[in-house]
């Protein structure tokens, strides 16, 4: 097995190496186990699409607020991180459009999926070395030098010794997973298997994982596509292989 980088869209790759999709994830990552503050980020991610954004700012100050409330006995200022983490999210929805969008709605709309991409990185790459690969939208090869994947994977690492292989797709919303993520995903797996990788493979999303289990059953997805739901994302950054 082999990582090729895959192609994708300008708009893809602008979006995954933009400062603030990238500093939303870092922070994210950094306080993962912060439950109050994933979840309600992940929310927020969720609701203000680049359709509709408006209320944005009021969901960042009920973020701030829930801080200050949590604090306030103490007299504590909010967070340094959450401050910083907040002020990212506006930026992230505010900047200027990037010639390669037609629109700012469509802009937004990538950054919002670069940032699930990135934190799902963030998440896991501290256990590949550097003569392993781990990265963002791959492509898989096998022995032969032939595309396993009809698509590019979200998140893609190997290692070839020991002999560990991770695939995930990353989707804002359960609804969102087709039929073809799953065969992909499922195709992945087998192929593993078969060059004698240890091997895990799922879905990352915003959505509860009892959605993203639900929606892969409804695909009648292969047993081995695992969910990683926002209750579930702190789970990514331990490896699979050594349980």
């Amino acid at each position: 097995m082999k990582l090729i980088h895959a192609d994708g869209h300008p708009q893809q790759q602008w979006a995954l190496t933009n400062h603030y999709a990238q500093r939303i994830a870092s922070i994210l990552n950094e306080h993962i186990e912060d439950v109050v503050l994933v979840r309600t980020v992940a929310q927020t991610l969720k609701q203000c699409t680049g359709e509709w954004h408006n209320d944005l700012d009021r969901k960042l100050s009920k973020i701030r607020v829930l801080y200050t409330r949590h604090n306030a006995e103490e007299n504590i200022p909010v967070p340094n991180h959450v401050t910083e983490l907040l002020e990212a999210i506006h930026e992230l929805y505010h900047q200027p459009r990037s010639a390669l969008y037609s629109d700012l709605k469509e802009q937004i709309d990538s950054l919002r999926g670069a940032v699930l991409e990135r934190l799902a990185f963030e998440l896991i790459k501290h256990r590949y070395g550097e003569n392993d690969e781990c990265a963002n939208s791959r492509r898989f090869f096998d022995r032969y030098g032939k595309v396993v994947t009809l698509q590019e994977i979200d998140l893609a690492a190997l290692s070839h010794y020991p002999r560990h292989l991770e695939g995930y797709e990353c989707k804002l919303k359960a609804l969102s997973i087709e039929h073809h993520d799953c065969i992909d995903l499922a195709y992945l797996y087998r192929r593993a298997l078969e060059e004698d990788y240890q091997a895990q493979v799922g879905v990352v999303s915003l959505d509860p994982s009892r959605l993203v289990e639900r929606r892969l059953r409804r695909l009648s997805a292969a047993l081995c596509i695992h969910a990683f739901g926002v209750d579930a994302l702190d789970e990514l950054q331990y490896s699979p292989f050594e349980r």
